[in-house]
């Protein structure tokens, strides 16, 4: 029941963002690809790698689920490290307007991909577990 209500409340807050994403249309770069995502199982708080090709240096973002963590770097182009947070953004970065200001993340399985000025990567599973 608690999973269910906190999709909803995802669902909700996702769509109280007004704006489109800076990041249309797509940069002349390549389109990123995910490669891999490791571990593939993670708590909030544990290091997360993504490899593949097309990260710019700066403003990357990950879109997991319905919720964003932006202004990630990759200094060599195939290569995103974070920590996973507890809370994600509502709205994808740059919006103009977000009501919501973060959602939380509880335990379950998740797409991922990439979002950077070259466009939008193909989806890789996470699932975040509890600690």
């Amino acid at each position: 029941m608690r999973s269910t209500l906190s999709m909803a409340l995802m669902v909700m807050l996702a769509s109280a963002c007004i704006g489109s994403s800076p990041f249309e249309p797509w940069g002349p770069g390549p389109r990123p690809t995910v490669a891999k995502i490791q571990p593939l199982t993670v708590a909030v708080g544990d290091a997360v790698i993504i490899t593949g090709t097309g990260f710019t240096p700066t403003d990357n973002a990950l879109k997991i689920g319905v919720g964003y963590l932006g202004k990630l770097s990759s200094a060599d182009a195939t290569t995103i490290r974070f920590d996973l947070p507890s809370y994600l953004g509502a709205c994808p970065p740059g919006q103009e307007v977000c009501v919501a200001l973060a959602l939380p993340l509880p335990p379950g399985t998740y797409k991922v991909s990439v979002v950077n000025a070259n466009g939008k990567s193909n989806e890789v599973s996470l699932v975040v577990v509890q600690k």
